[in-house]
């Protein structure tokens, strides 16, 4: 490729490092691999996730007595743990995969004095740190399900930066608020999850007793008289009354 700025040797050295001896070649090359291998990693933690929510779902086609037992309690668990372990190693893996592409990229535009840069560094700042960020919400998807937290009202698997880094100020606050309890030798107790499930309780009891005031109504008997179906002078001389 041609260059107008032309190749600095003393930044490719400083910051290429061990890929500074590299050539432009073999520098796209290791740059391209590791950059469908991040988002290859992207869509392993996905499919985790989807499997992980395919567990809840399938709850409900279960008897509550099974899904309630403490063996199978246990083995959708451990059956959660062994997807966050697989998630966990593709953001380990997908970490050292994009530091690894930024030396490339370092030699490239160092080394070889590349002009369009820009576009090397926004592909790899928008889709591959943002696969990172998408992969570490999974993991907190996961801890927030393995550790019984109240679910947050926003999407945080694979959910865009602002939203993972919300979702992880939850946690925290959520084990915060479990260890303050503990020191004061109290039982942790979610405030909102409680007044969400009181609101759903008092909305149930609502449309209970619409439903038997409306089967009251309908049951309610009517008294006609003979043929003309108009109310008898007994039910008038009462309803006057």
């Amino acid at each position: 490729m041609s260059s107008l700025n032309g190749k600095d040797v003393r930044r490719c050295l400083h910051y290429a490092r061990f890929m500074s001896k590299l050539s432009l070649h073999q520098a796209l090359v290791v740059f391209w691999i590791l950059f469908f291998f991040v988002l290859l990693l992207m869509c392993t933690a996905s499919i985790y996730n989807h499997k992980s929510l395919n567990l809840g779902l399938r709850e409900k086609d279960l008897p509550a007595a099974l899904v309630k037992s403490k063996h199978y309690q246990a083995k959708t668990r451990h059956t959660r743990e062994r997807y966050l372990v697989v998630v966990t190693l593709c953001l380990m893996a997908s970490i050292v995969s994009v530091v690894l592409e930024a030396f490339a990229l370092f030699n490239i535009e160092y080394c070889d004095g590349e002009d369009l840069m820009q576009l090397f560094w926004g592909f790899w700042s928008i889709l591959q740190v943002g696969s990172i960020i998408a992969i570490f919400g999974v993991m907190l998807q996961f801890w927030i399900v393995l550790g019984s937290h109240e679910h947050p009202s926003w999407g945080v698997a694979l959910g865009t930066p602002v939203l993972v880094f919300a979702a992880l100020a939850w946690i925290v606050r959520a084990i915060s608020l479990r260890a303050l309890a503990r020191l004061r030798g109290q039982a942790y107790r979610d405030e909102d999850s409680e007044s969400s499930n009181s609101e759903g309780e008092e909305e149930a009891n609502d449309e209970e007793k619409g439903a038997s005031s409306s089967r009251w109504r309908s049951q309610a008997p009517t008294i006609v008289g003979p043929g003309n179906g108009t109310a008898t002078p007994e039910l008038r001389r009462t309803s006057t009354l």
